[in-house]
């Protein structure tokens, strides 16, 4: 409070004569009394009374108003010496019977027949309770006579108190059907601050018949005036905890009711989902008599292709059956090429290199990664985000002499692709040029393999057939597919048709990939091999969607793949592009000769072939330009020698 001076100047005390001073002969010196408290709370505080004067005098202390039940004065009247301060005390005190309120009232304070009156309000707090939760939870819903019963408990402070102390905690165990029958008891005591979480254990003991129970958690506190209650059930059982769930089950009469009406709405459900089965299959465009388990599966030794056709299962080909070689058929525009390129860069991702033998140089796309929309609209059916088109380090010969050199170990490079771009040769000369890229594997002599070390590409296979004018193309590849299995090299035939290749090439190709075709031949022997719902399909085959069989697989039977969109640009070269591929790779090697010659020259040409070499790698990526700079830089070099 605030602390209050009073000058009394003019008071009249009896037989006392007051000198002429220039201040007040009395001060009272109070606080001002505004207080708060509880029941049975006690309070002090003084009022202090000076004397200016040289005589004694006496004051007398009297409390008026309904705070006068509340506080006391220590001393009713207190006398005050000549020139001294005296001291007047009071107690404040709210008993337990006293109504929490508000209690005014004045301090009256008589000298002579002077009064002063201090206010006073006195607050009593109504008294702050303790209120206690109690959460009980079963552990072992199930428990054996003899054995313990876990449980957790939980005791939560929701009253103004800060604490809640003293809390007695009893535990008892009682039979379901007879609460009152206790089974067993034990009890602890503690105290809680917020919330308390703890787990018990108490024993069931070993003559407890097998019955259900009850565990009750009583918390008495506050005294004992006040109590929570918390309970759970459990089971005293010996038979094992599904028994008695079942047991429950099957016993309890809701469960005939949910089967009373469960039943028929089940029966009526699979009419009708069996009517929209039967409803979709006939809608489905691709027979699926599959059996997934029997179909390649993820792993090491698979690539993932694409999806298993109107499904999100993914579609894997098992890298070493490539070795056995394949052929993939179909007419303009069925997506056949695709299915070849697919393959092709998933081999190369596993450094796999890849040779091509292209009469349309559509394979030189490879060097650039795809930015077509349409086909970039795609990736996300295929878990392929337009961020994962790429490019592939890519080789373009361009074949314009039958009777040229092939080197076929100079570009068995890991992770390359190599085009031979024969779509510069007359029909004849390129059925020479095939039978000759046959002959090149047998001269290399490649040691034995078990793996995939190469993966051949021959696009366009039926120009070399006899109604399409071909000679010795085809015997070429027919000896291929007999022998270059064991060299690891397989041999990947890309065909407008199927049917028309016989003999040693079909009986020793393993993987045939079926696209969509209106080929008459092709179709009946779809049919005569799978029958006429098979037959019936392949005509109508989206693009990129073939019918694949390998006997290993599916028990024999085919079936639909729908290929993944390729990474790499769909979209061949132009010439203009291809004649500058083949000039600056022309430059290099004029380069990477000289640059020998100074070398056995004793020259220091590390930096030089340093050079050279990243000029080489940037030509496999496209970066004609970055090229270029490159030989700029190596001729000012080389000229410096003589070399230029």
């Amino acid at each position: 409070g605030l602390p209050i001076n009073i000058s009394l100047p003019n008071i009249s005390l009896p037989n006392v004569t007051l000198p002429n001073v220039s201040r007040a002969p009395v001060e009272f010196k109070a606080t001002v009394i505004d207080l708060s408290v509880a029941p049975e709370e006690e309070k002090l505080f003084s009022i202090d009374i000076t004397n200016h004067l040289t005589q004694d005098f006496d004051v007398s202390i009297s409390i008026e108003g309904p705070a006068s039940s509340i506080i006391t004065v220590q001393t009713p009247s207190v006398k005050v010496a000549a020139q001294s301060i005296a001291t007047a005390t009071f107690r404040v005190f709210a008993s337990k019977s006293i109504a929490p309120g508000i209690y005014i009232g004045e301090i009256s304070l008589k000298a002579g027949n002077i009064t002063h009156k201090v206010p006073l309000t006195i607050k009593v707090n109504p008294i702050a309770e303790p209120l206690l939760d109690v959460k009980t939870k079963v552990l072992t819903k199930t428990v054996a006579p003899g054995k313990d019963l876990m449980f957790e408990v939980t005791l939560i402070n929701m009253g103004q108190t800060p604490s809640v102390e003293d809390i007695t905690v009893t535990y008892t165990v009682r039979t379901l059907n007879e609460p009152y029958k206790i089974i067993t008891q034990t009890q602890e005591t503690l105290a809680v601050v917020n919330t308390l979480t703890y787990t018990r254990k108490i024993t069931i003991p070993e003559n407890t018949p097998q019955d259900s129970y009850i565990l009750v958690v009583n918390a008495s506190y506050w005294y004992g005036k006040k109590y929570a209650m918390s309970a759970d059930s459990f089971e005293v059982s010996e038979l094992p905890a599904p028994v008695l769930m079942l047991k429950a089950v099957f016993t309890n009469w809701i469960t005939y009711l949910i089967l009373m009406i469960a039943l028929p709405i089940g029966y009526v459900a699979m009419r009708w989902y069996a009517a929209y089965r039967m409803a979709k299959l006939a809608k489905r465009r691709y027979v699926a008599p599959i059996d997934f388990k029997e179909l390649p599966q993820p792993g090491p030794n698979s690539i993932e292709v694409g999806k298993i056709a109107e499904t999100d299962v993914k579609a894997y080909i098992d890298v070493s059956q490539l070795t056995m070689h394949t052929i993939a058929a179909g007419g303009s525009g069925s997506g056949k090429t695709i299915s070849a390129m697919v393959i092709a860069e998933e081999l190369l991702k596993r450094k796999v290199p890849v040779i091509v033998f292209d009469p349309t140089a559509q394979w030189t796309g490879f060097i650039k990664p795809c930015r077509l929309k349409q086909m970039l609209d795609m990736y996300p059916k295929f878990g392929l985000k337009p961020t994962d088109a790429r490019s592939f380090k890519t080789n373009i010969v361009v074949v314009e002499d039958p009777n040229m050199e092939i080197n076929i170990k100079k570009y068995m490079n890991p992770g390359e692709i190599t085009v031979f771009v024969m779509n510069r040769l007359k029909p004849e000369q390129l059925d020479t040029f095939v039978r000759r890229s046959i002959q090149a594997i047998f001269d290399m002599r490649p040691p034995e393999s078990k793996e995939l070390k190469l993966l051949l590409v021959y696009d366009e296979v039926h120009r070399l057939l006899p109604k399409y004018g071909g000679k010795g193309g085809y015997t070429a590849l027919e000896r291929g597919v007999r022998e270059f299995r064991k060299w690891g090299i397989g041999i990947f035939m890309v065909s407008q048709v199927l049917l028309d290749f016989k003999g040693a090439v079909r009986a020793n190709i393993a993987n045939e990939i079926q696209l969509r075709t209106r080929y008459e031949g092709d179709i009946n022997r779809v049919k005569s091999k799978y029958g006429q719902e098979y037959a019936s399909k392949i005509t109508k085959l989206t693009i990129g969607t073939g019918l694949f069989q390998n006997p290993e697989y599916n028990h024999g039977k085919p079936w639909f793949i729908s290929f993944r969109p390729i990474l790499h640009s769909p979209f061949a070269l132009t010439d203009d592009e291809i004649n500058q591929y083949v000039n600056l790779n022309k430059k290099i090697e004029e380069f990477e000769a000289k640059i020998a010659e100074l070398k056995s020259k004793g020259v220091d040409t590390y930096d030089m072939e340093i050079e050279l070499n990243i000029a080489k790698d940037k030509l496999k990526t496209g970066a004609f330009k970055m090229v270029e700079t490159y030989l700029e830089s190596l001729e000012k070099r080389l000229n410096k020698f003589g070399g230029g």
